[in-house]
């Protein structure tokens, strides 16, 4: 598969809608122990959003992938919201259900972090920089 990649965007908030669709779409599994080690997830195949991006052959938008790990990287960190930079976002391989992920952070310098969704197999699937870049208060 082709590499998509985004360089040094801003990761939306975690909005209403998109956290009914992250809700809805993503199922957490096995809670970690430090959530800042990152968090384990499956797809959940009946959810509608997936009947609609690419037919008969159901593939998780990008934009969906990069909210559930900014919100749970925002839950393991002691920051009330932020926005984050992006930098080097690759996908590398389509996500689908069926399978059990696991994404991981690794702390960088200057609260950058590191994250990476791989499967059971080691198959890499997600990696990139998030940087948290502002606090967001609940008026805006």
């Amino acid at each position: 598969m082709k590499e998509l990649q985004m360089n040094k965007n801003i990761a939306p908030l975690y909005s209403p809608q998109h956290a009914l669709l992250c809700d809805s779409l993503f199922e957490l599994v096995q809670p970690s122990t430090n959530p800042e080690d990152g968090f384990s997830f499956q797809i959940n195949d009946r959810c509608s959003l997936l009947a609609e991006h690419f037919p008969g052959f159901a593939v998780v938008p990008a934009s969906l992938i990069i909210n559930l790990v900014s919100s749970n990287l925002t839950q393991a960190k002691p920051l009330i919201r932020c926005e984050y930079s992006l930098e080097n976002i690759r996908f590398n391989n389509a996500m689908v259900p069926h399978k059990h992920y696991r994404c991981e952070f690794k702390n960088q310098q200057l609260d950058k972090t590191l994250f990476s969704i791989s499967d059971d197999s080691g198959v890499l699937y997600c990696r990139g920089l998030l940087t948290p870049i502002l606090e967001v208060s609940d008026a805006a």
